[in-house]
C-alpha cells in the first residue's frame, strides 16, 4: 500500500542492529517488534490503513473488543482492491527521519500501545486492549496483532528499552551534523554491500536483496553488489 514501508523497515532493522538493541538473544528487541513499530508509525502519521480494520469495514465485523485472537484481516489478494494512495510525497529518507522523530518526541512510552491491528493512537486503558498482558509493567507496549493478549515487548530488559530510547534521542541530536548513512550506522559500520556473486543463489535466483540508498534513491543488491534505480 505504501512503497516506502519496506525500505523503512529494512533501514530501521539495520539501525537497531548497529545500535546494539536488536539481537536474537533473550532480553533484546526482536526484529518483529521493529517491523510493527515501523508499520504503526506509517499508520498514525501517514494514514496507512490497518489490514484488520479494512476487513472489519468491508465485512461488517462486530465489536472491536476481541477476546483472544484476531485472524480476520485483508490478505495480499485483498489489498489489490484497496483504493489507497499516500497523502504525502515525502521521500523515503524523510519517512525514516519522521519515524525517528515520532518515537523520540511524540510517542507515549508509558501508556501508548503500538497496535497495527487498530492503526490508531490509543492507550492501555482502551477496551480493545483489555486482555493485553503486562500493562504498566513492561518498558513499552507492542500488541501482537493476531494473539491479542501477547505483548511482544514482554521479554525485553528495561535497560535495553532505555538503550533504544537513548539511541533514538541521539539520532535526533545528530540529524543536522551527520549524513543519513551515518545516522543509520551508529557503530560506524558501513551500510550492507556485497562482492559480485560467485554462484547462483539457489533460494532466490531471480531476485536481488536490496539495501536502499535512501538519500539518492538508488539500490544495491546485498548479494551481487549491483546498483540500480528500480523500486523495491
Amino acid at each position: 500500500l505504501d512503497g516506502r514501508l519496506k525500505s523503512l523497515i529494512l533501514a530501521l532493522k539495520h539501525w537497531a542492529r548497529a545500535a546494539g538493541v536488536l539481537k536474537k538473544q533473550d532480553g533484546f528487541v526482536p526484529s518483529y517488534v521493529i517491523s510493527l513499530m515501523a508499520i504503526y508509525y506509517a499508520q498514525v502519521c501517514h494514514q496507512l490503513p490497518s489490514l484488520h480494520q479494512l476487513a472489519k469495514s468491508s465485512r461488517q465485523r462486530g465489536s472491536e473488543v476481541e477476546q483472544h485472537f484476531d485472524t480476520e484481516f485483508f490478505t495480499f489478494k485483498d489489498v489489490g482492491s484497496v483504493a489507497f494512495a499516500s497523502r504525502d510525497s515525502e521521500a523515503t529518507a524523510g519517512f525514516l527521519v519522521g519515524c525517528f522523530d515520532f518515537f523520540d518526541t511524540r510517542f507515549d512510552w508509558t501508556n501508548e500501545v503500538v497496535s497495527v491491528r487498530m492503526g490508531q493512537r490509543r492507550t492501555t486503558d482502551a477496551a480493545c486492549f483489555r486482555n493485553l498482558w503486562g500493562k504498566g509493567q513492561t518498558g513499552f507496549h507492542v500488541e501482537d496483532p493476531i494473539e491479542l493478549g501477547r505483548n511482544a515487548t514482554a521479554g525485553i530488559r528495561p535497560e535495553v528499552v532505555q538503550q533504544l530510547r537513548s539511541a533514538l534521542a541521539e539520532c535526533q541530536c545528530q540529524r543536522s551534523q551527520r549524513s543519513l548513512a551515518e545516522l543509520l550506522c551508529p557503530d560506524g559500520s558501513p551500510l550492507p554491500t556485497a562482492d559480485p556473486c560467485q554462484i547462483q543463489m539457489m533460494m532466490q535466483p531471480k531476485r536481488h536483496f536490496e539495501m536502499a540508498d535512501l538519500e539518492h534513491g538508488t539500490h544495491v543488491c546485498m548479494i551481487c553488489g549491483v546498483q540500480y534505480n528500480d523500486a523495491w
